[in-house]
């Protein structure tokens, strides 16, 4: 065992990467930008959706193209607008076209259900395609951050404010995230281009070798059976990932192990 003197913290692992981040453009078949296509959040597929039925509610593939088990629902939003926006390529793929609402009386309302509990960053996209000089009035519920408003001419480059705001929340486990473009009672246009919602991975304990949720004694143990199990240059406990597993490995691990860093 090891020295009753050294205090090992117990924390609970972050979720893995098999988290629920997800890009949606809004637009007609076939005109959302390709999977290589970050934006300003992540590269993934997108999925394409266009004026729905209210509260009908449409399934949604993550970034790999995998379902995810939340949909997306809407009212409110009167047409798909189509225009010129000034932007090219990908960027153009996704600000061409704008679910639009004229908040007559009912606001632009979207919503994503059944998420993943934890930390999101979210983006929407509400540059008008056609009209410059439009600002549409955007936010996300309990989100830490307040109505943005975003619009203007295309900059070359995706800018906040003008082609899209940023929101931060968090969200119980099997959640919603309420977006909204305009104001109950308006009578004005505003309007979203695309989504992109990213879940927040805290970074892994490296120390917690065997991935239990847990830096304990058995990570020591665990990774000392691997480190002289391993065979070959590129062993199974090549802890500092240099693609060898040497000496480094031990230290560097004994380090990690009895100074943990903030992640465990």
């Amino acid at each position: 065992m090891l020295r009753a003197s050294v205090a090992i913290a117990t924390l609970v692992l972050a979720p893995s990467a098999l988290a629920q981040s997800i890009n949606i453009d809004f637009g007609t078949p076939g005109s959302s930008p390709s999977a290589a296509y970050a934006g300003v959040g992540e590269a993934g597929v997108w999925n394409t959706i266009g004026l729905t039925s209210p509260g009908s509610r449409h399934a949604l593939v993550g970034l790999d193209g995998s379902p995810t088990g939340a949909d997306i629902r809407q009212i409110g939003n009167d047409a798909i607008l189509t225009s010129e926006s000034g932007a090219g390529g990908d960027d153009g793929a996704v600000l061409d076209q704008m679910l639009i609402s004229f908040n007559a009386p009912v606001d632009g309302c979207l919503w994503i259900d059944h998420l993943e509990g934890g930390d999101y960053e979210v983006y929407i996209y509400a540059l008008t395609p056609g009209d410059p000089e439009l600002m549409s009035r955007t936010r996300v519920d309990f989100a830490n951050e307040g109505p943005k408003f975003v619009g203007g001419a295309w900059r070359g480059a995706h800018v906040e404010g003008t082609s899209y705001a940023k929101f931060t929340l968090t969200i119980p486990n099997n959640g919603e995230i309420g977006l909204h473009a305009g104001l109950f009672g308006g009578n004005f246009q505003s309007g979203i281009n695309a989504i992109q919602i990213i879940k927040v991975v805290p970074p892994a304990c490296d120390a917690d070798w065997n991935e239990s949720g847990d830096l304990n004694d058995q990570d020591f143990f665990d990774f000392i059976n691997d480190y002289f199990s391993g065979t070959g240059p590129q062993g199974q406990a090549d802890y500092n990932q240099d693609g060898f597993e040497n000496d480094q490995d031990f230290f560097d691990f004994v380090n990690g192990f009895f100074e943990p860093d903030p992640a465990c």
